[in-house]
């Protein structure tokens, strides 16, 4: 904490505590040669496919396609935190039908799920990053 006294030019500095906090890594997958137990869900009897000319997951010429985390782990200290999720993608302008591509991440459960992201439309021929936090919750995919 910073501090000073009326008529005092000079500002005092008085250390009251020290703060550490560390990132721990929950759950990670590059999906260069599997889908690290993630389930997909695709249309047009398309999958998700892994390796081979790109890096990671990716689908090729469907509508509509979806991977699905197993639930992350979870300790009572967790409810104090939030949760992040790191991602690389390349979004193409369109869909092979014609409509924007869009890329969406939804955190819940098998009940009910929530919009927390939303990318759509042509970002570029590289990969951009996408990160997105959440408040931890308990039996959360």
């Amino acid at each position: 904490a910073q501090y000073s006294f009326v008529d005092e030019n000079a500002t005092k500095h008085l250390e009251i505590a020290q703060v550490s906090m560390t990132a721990a890594v929950l759950s990670q997958c590059s999906f260069f040669n599997d889908l690290c137990q993630w389930k997909e869900k695709t249309t047009n009897g398309s999958s998700w496919k892994t390796g081979g000319d790109y890096q990671g997951a990716y689908l090729l010429g469907v509508s509509e396609g979806s991977l699905e985390s197993p639930k992350m782990p979870w300790k009572e200290s967790f409810k104090e935190t939030y949760s992040c999720l790191q991602f690389k993608y390349i979004l193409p302008g369109t869909t092979t039908e014609g409509r924007n591509s869009t890329l969406e991440v939804f955190v819940g459960n098998e009940e009910q799920m929530a919009l927390l992201w939303r990318v759509q439309g042509y970002h570029g021929n590289k990969s951009s990053r996408g990160y997105v936090s959440w408040e931890s919750k308990k039996d959360v995919m």
